[in-house]
């Protein structure tokens, strides 16, 4: 059976983020060299020639990526770091992972209005949202509107009561 373990977010300057995952078993980088390591990439394309897309990377202990190729389980049209994790065959694992009282609340705000639109302005500086899309908790859709400027968050199976 294939496992990643969530194990943290890896800081990146990149709006939509990177998360490291331990993996069972490991995974080949180049012939005679494995890692227990892979990090997803999310990011969006402003350009709009590519949209929002996961890219899956085998990595270190601390989320530097060890190659360039992206792994299978990478996907275009979404920002879900569990999904391409999913896509890849893996069983994910979030060793008791609490979200914060404000996620909490912004889950419950998109419950109950079915989705919430998000300035992309506003969530630069939201770690909730982020926090709730690692968890599994919630999606973020691609930006859209003028120039990009709104993402829709919605909640997932997993974070609907």
């Amino acid at each position: 059976m294939m496992r990643a373990t969530c194990i943290r977010s890896v800081d990146s300057g990149n709006e939509a983020g990177r998360v490291l995952w331990r993996v069972e078993p490991p995974v080949l980088v180049a012939p005679g060299n494995v890692t227990d390591y892979v990090v997803t990439s999310a990011v969006v394309a402003i350009d709009g020639m590519k949209g929002a897309e996961v890219a899956v990377f085998p990595s270190d202990a601390e989320g530097g990526t060890l190659s360039r190729n992206p792994m299978t389980g990478s996907y275009q049209g979404g920002l879900s770091h569990d999904r391409a994790m999913r896509n890849a065959g893996y069983e994910l694992v979030f060793p008791q992972q609490e979200v914060s009282e404000y996620a909490r609340e912004l889950l419950d705000a998109a419950i109950d209005l079915g989705g919430i639109e998000i300035s992309r302005a506003w969530l630069e500086s939201l770690d909730a949202a982020q926090e709730l899309v690692r968890a599994d908790l919630a999606t973020l859709g691609a930006p859209r509107g003028p120039g990009g400027s709104w993402s829709r968050l919605e909640a997932t199976d997993e974070g609907t009561p």
